[in-house]
């Protein structure tokens, strides 16, 4: 073959190359997110538990089925600076989440983003998840109380088309101890 023909070779495979690719379609998928307002509270020797009722709903999603989402709840642990022990403790997203031990020294502040897959088995609207966050603090001498901030949020997405993805609604019921 000579140098002119592979060039043109390499020329018209370039050309249906993009031609390919021009023609493909992206799938369209629909992608909803709902914030919860924030949340503060703070555990001490006196309410050592902070418990937080999570409900995402999702409604008229269109056809097709939906591919998940995943409920998140952001937190971040600030322990006061009286005392001079650690202030140690758990967090738990429940029915499905492992606990998450947290160990703070006066003054400290961590965060954590703990989530649970949600909606995965959704077939039909409306759909609906709901979750536990408890927080609790272990009983240490000399410990310092904890300031607790958290975010809530949730997402899902699934295959179908715009402009009318559905809805989706995220609320927070603080529970009494």
């Amino acid at each position: 073959m000579t140098r002119r023909k592979a060039t043109l070779a390499r020329i018209v495979l370039a050309a249906a190359a993009a031609a390919s690719v021009a023609t493909s379609q992206i799938p369209k998928e629909w992608q909803l997110l709902a914030d919860a307002p924030t949340v503060t509270a703070v555990i001490d020797d006196a309410n050592p538990r902070f418990t937080l009722g999570l409900h995402a709903e999702l409604r008229d999603w269109g056809a097709g089925l939906v591919d998940g989402g995943l409920l998140i709840a952001h937190v971040t642990l600030h322990a006061r600076t009286t005392g001079t022990s650690l202030a140690t403790g758990r967090l738990v997203l429940e029915p499905s989440a492992q606990p998450t031990g947290y160990a703070l020294a006066p003054g400290e502040t961590r965060t954590f983003d703990i989530d649970q897959p949600v909606f995965a088995s959704c077939t039909t609207s409306p759909c609906f998840a709901d979750a536990t966050l408890r927080i609790e603090r272990d009983f240490q001498q000399d410990d310092p109380p904890i300031d607790i901030t958290i975010v809530p949020s949730v997402d899902a997405s699934g295959p179908g088309r715009d402009p009318n993805p559905g809805t989706l609604r995220l609320t927070t019921a603080v529970a009494v101890p």
